[in-house]
């Protein structure tokens, strides 16, 4: 049996609590929430907590077994075979496991950051974010972007396709091509560099009453090999292991006999399983904030803050004040700038599914893509939202 030890995240200059030890043979990221094998909670805070895990190669298991969460088995990894990608701020409270060894067919555990990069649809704050936030984790950050141009320029170009025709050309919750081409389709183009990738992403359930339906764990099919599309997550995961200690064997009659499905493969050409998983997908606001080391009322008190700043600036008063007080709010502020300025939500600067008062925040950080899509509405003859223009929308109509 393998040690593990388990302790809540410290915050800065207190004492890290009590730690406790136990005895498990499988690892994974869990909250202070989740049950004990047999049924016993540890305790009733929910609250992010580390893992470390010593021990070879050879007795890592890629299943986490050992916990339940609310009734439901956890989350299975196994980072030794995998390429994760992690996106957002909530990601800072995850740390990896530290692993003494490597895979025994000598592949470096490879964990790395993902930025789905849209252009001039972003915050500019963004990339230097994104840029901090995979520094503070020693994580190598991977940046892609569509070829054929960013989320602007699909708009435009879609407009230009569709004009005369009467459809609409902007993005919608019914056409959500930005997230498809610009976000998922580049995504998977870098995950095909993998036999397997468990892609965390930072989807929580009460953002949406979509998301709330959502399995914290799917296979990712666009991209998986085609046997195990279908199958249900542990099994998908069982059978890929199954396979690929055939492949490394060399045991091509075991792989026709057991797997005849996956005779078409071999060594050199292994089947991929891709996995989405959502990590923090039963979190709570409060504790999205608590991991990225703030609170919600530290948050309140820096919104009114900033929202000072900009009244002053509003009325004429002095640029160095203004800015001064914008500093204050920001200076130690561990997530994005947006959220300081007063957006409940965090998406591009000027997002099709944002409500007004994020449309507003966008458009005064960002005028001049705000004067853009305007711009589109005119002349392209379709309003940004279903029968609301941004016009009026940034004047409160």
């Amino acid at each position: 049996m393998k040690q593990l030890m388990i302790e809540k995240k410290p915050k800065q200059a207190q004492p890290t609590g009590k730690t406790r030890r136990f005895s498990a043979t499988l690892m994974g990221y869990i909250t202070a929430d989740m049950l004990w094998e047999g049924g016993q909670t540890k305790t009733n805070e929910t609250r992010p907590v580390y893992i470390t895990l010593a021990g070879s190669a050879a007795a890592l298991r890629p299943f986490l077994a050992n916990f339940h969460s609310k009734g439901t088995r956890a989350t299975r990894v196994d980072p030794n075979r995998s390429g994760w990608s992690k996106d957002s701020d909530w990601f800072r409270c995850l740390k990896s496991a530290n692993y003494e060894a490597i895979w025994q067919r000598g592949v470096d555990n490879h964990i790395f950051s993902l930025h789905m990069d849209l252009g001039r649809a972003e915050w500019n704050e963004t990339p230097l974010h994104v840029e901090k936030i995979a520094s503070n984790n020693n994580l190598p950050l991977v940046v892609v972007s569509r070829p054929q141009g960013d989320l602007v320029q699909e708009i435009e170009d879609r407009m230009e396709r569709l004009r005369g025709t009467g459809k609409p050309f902007w993005p919608s919750s019914a056409a959500r091509y930005c997230t498809a081409d610009q976000k998922r389709s580049q995504a998977d183009k870098y995950y095909r560099k993998f036999d397997l990738i468990i892609s965390a992403e930072g989807n929580r359930a009460e953002e949406s009453p979509k998301r709330r339906k959502d399995d914290p764990v799917s296979v990712r099919k666009q991209i998986t090999a085609k046997p195990l599309q279908n199958l249900p997550v542990d099994e998908a995961l069982e059978t890929w292991i199954a396979v690929n200690r055939l492949l490394d064997a060399g045991d091509d009659t075991a792989v026709a006999s057991q797997y005849p499905q996956f005779t078409r493969y071999s060594a050199d050409n292994r089947p991929r399983l891709a996995i989405t998983w959502y990590p923090i997908h039963d979190w709570k606001l409060e504790d999205v904030w608590y991991a990225c080391g703030t609170s919600a009322s530290d948050l309140a008190m820096r919104q009114v803050m900033y929202q000072t700043a900009l009244e002053l600036e509003d009325s004429g008063g002095p640029e160095f004040d203004v800015e001064r007080i914008k500093r204050k709010a920001l200076d130690g502020w561990p997530a994005h700038p947006a959220y300081v300025y007063g957006n409940e939500r965090l998406s591009c600067a000027l997002c099709i599914l944002a409500n007004d008062n994020d449309l507003r925040n966008g458009a005064r950080h960002q005028p001049d893509l705000a004067a853009h899509y305007i711009h589109l509405e005119e002349v392209g003859g379709a309003t940004f939202k279903n029968g609301r223009s941004l016009t009026d929308i940034l004047n409160g109509g």
